[in-house]
């Protein structure tokens, strides 16, 4: 008798560790990624909240870049920690026809030939070359610009040294009026880096003047 309980606990405790490795081995299961699928997403947290690069084109085998250019926000950037040089490149010898796009502008003489900038105009501009290599598009975007040593996309622009400041000379020229320095933009088209990483044509605002703004205040005492 004792012996056919001793047979019956061994069965129950052999058949007890069967269900638990049996449901270890279906929880491994679960968390196994196979690296070797075409639906795989390659992805690398850079600063814990963005993705590097995601797998998207299956054909071509391209990844899609979704970490943004650091640009602190600003309409443009000469210098991008994270610029990838790497991928311009390679877009560049894989789109052969950027050369017929002239995009480079000539370099600003630093000697005025009119005058002196400093005590002409309204509102003080400060006029430089620059050589972007991010930017933000026409629809907000802030996309990465090919510059490289071979390919130079160079511009001229135009900023306010003082915006949203009165205006030199006029201010309070009229009662019931005010002026203020504002920073204008305009649209260059420029090639840049496609979240495919391919090379592609967008427009994107530059500074491009420094304009004198009036505007009406609507003061009681203007005709009394």
């Amino acid at each position: 008798m004792v012996l056919r309980v001793l047979l019956i606990v061994f069965c129950v405790l052999e058949v007890t560790k069967l269900i638990n490795s049996f449901q270890t081995q279906l929880k491994l299961d679960e968390n196994v990624t196979f690296k070797g699928s075409k639906n795989e997403s390659v992805a690398s947290d850079l600063d814990g909240s963005k993705k590097i690069f995601h797998y998207k084109d299956e054909k071509n085998d391209n990844s899609c870049m979704t970490l943004l250019p650091k640009c602190n926000e600003q309409e443009f950037c000469e210098k991008v920690p994270n610029y990838p040089i790497e991928i311009v490149e390679k877009a560049l010898r894989s789109k052969k026809s950027l050369e017929l796009l002239n995009t480079k502008d000539k370099p600003l003489d630093p000697k005025p030939k009119f005058g002196n900038d400093e005590s002409d105009g309204l509102c003080k501009g400060v006029s430089k070359y620059i050589i972007p290599r991010a930017a933000r598009n026409k629809d907000g975007e802030t996309k990465f610009i090919i510059n490289t040593k071979e390919y130079v996309q160079g511009m001229n622009v135009e900023t306010c040294e003082n915006a949203d400041t009165p205006c030199r000379l006029i201010d309070g020229f009229a009662a019931g009026y005010k002026t203020m320095c504002v920073q204008k933009f305009m649209y260059k088209k420029l090639v840049s880096l496609s979240d495919t990483g391919e090379a592609e044509t967008d427009w994107f605002s530059m500074p491009a003047s420094c304009c004198c703004k009036i505007e009406f205040t609507g003061t009681d005492n203007l005709y009394r």
